[in-house]
């Protein structure tokens, strides 16, 4: 299996697994852990692949954009859907600034890189997830001693992102994505709908969850 092909497929057991807790989240007050840590093992996986996409584009700026275009459509329904502030941005908001920031780097920029992380303060998962892009990166695109440097960064991020209690989860997860991302071959290619699938899944998902959630809050009470 190519790479790009194993990336596509991680990234739509990521989105299950995400749906998953956005559910739970937008409809069941997270009333079921089980759920919640279901969809721990998504971010992980969406660093990676956001890591992997600022590796190997051709096209930065056109990446940017399809990353901000897909943030900004999803950010009324993130908001609508999981009930978070009006200031609090969506994940994707936050993979935008972890890929400028390696993309910076790359681009022989690399004092704008930190400056790009900064946003995170405001967005899911906060700075923390924003920094798990750059290190992803490292890890996946870097010499020895930088990659070793870069996972043990990851690690300790982990409690910073999901808690103790998903820790586990996500050491999996993302060790997972990375083993596979870093050995597999690059043979083939995947169409480009398959790949541009998840800028349409993400703020369609949350647009439904949304209005399941405003019929479920205007339903009507039943009989005493």
């Amino acid at each position: 299996m190519s790479t790009t092909r194993l990336l596509d497929s991680l990234k739509w057991l990521a989105l299950c697994a995400m749906t998953v807790d956005h559910v739970n989240a937008a409809l069941l007050a997270r009333a079921s852990e089980t759920m919640t840590l279901i969809g721990r093992v998504a971010f992980p996986v969406f660093v990676f692949a956001a890591a992997f996409g600022a590796l190997k584009t051709r096209a930065p700026r056109r990446y940017l954009i399809r990353l901000t275009l897909c943030a900004l459509l999803a950010q009324p329904f993130f908001q609508l859907a999981l009930g978070t502030p009006w200031w609090h941005l969506n994940t994707v908001f936050t993979l935008l600034w972890g890929v400028a920031a390696v993309l910076a780097w790359r681009g022989g920029r690399p004092w704008l890189a930190p400056l790009s992380l900064l946003p995170g303060l405001v967005s899911d998962y906060g700075w923390a997830g924003a920094a798990a892009v750059p290190a992803a990166a490292v890890m996946l695109a870097g010499s020895w001693p930088w990659q070793a440097a870069a996972a043990l960064g990851f690690l300790w991020l982990g409690p910073q992102l999901w808690g103790l209690s998903s820790y586990l989860v996500v050491g999996l997860a993302a060790s997972a994505a990375a083993f596979l991302l870093w050995t597999r071959g690059q043979r083939q290619t995947t169409p480009a709908g398959a790949r541009y699938a998840f800028y349409v899944f993400y703020p369609l998902h949350l647009a439904i969850l949304a209005g399941l959630r405003l019929l479920w809050q205007h339903m009507p009470a039943g009989p005493g």
